[in-house]
């Protein structure tokens, strides 16, 4: 049981450390997308305090960067194999019952 606990806890440890140096990194480089960023949460939280989840809905330009983020530079770069359990159709292609499909993050 420990061992599957430990094991849960290392991925979501992984998952997330890549995804803050992925931040930071876009940070270092898109610096007028890190000063409007910076500008957004000073107005919002000021330089006394961290921000709360209830500055959430009034920090959109941040949220858009965590999800640029993740959109950019997804921790996982091929999804988890499936198996068709009926004949399918998207967008015009036929996917047989039994074919193994593996959706792309990018």
């Amino acid at each position: 049981m420990g061992y599957i606990v430990g094991s849960l806890l290392e991925g979501g440890s992984d998952t997330t450390s890549s995804t803050m140096y992925a931040f930071i990194q876009a940070m270092m480089v898109f610096e007028d997308v890190q000063k409007k960023a910076q500008d957004e949460l000073d107005l919002v939280v000021g330089p006394d305090r961290l921000p709360a989840v209830d500055d959430y809905p009034n920090l959109p330009y941040i949220r858009c960067c965590i999800k640029e983020t993740l959109r950019w530079m997804p921790t996982v770069i091929m999804g988890v194999p499936h198996s068709v359990t009926k004949d399918d159709f998207y967008n015009g292609w036929r996917i047989p019952k039994g074919a193994t499909v593996i959706n792309n993050v990018w």
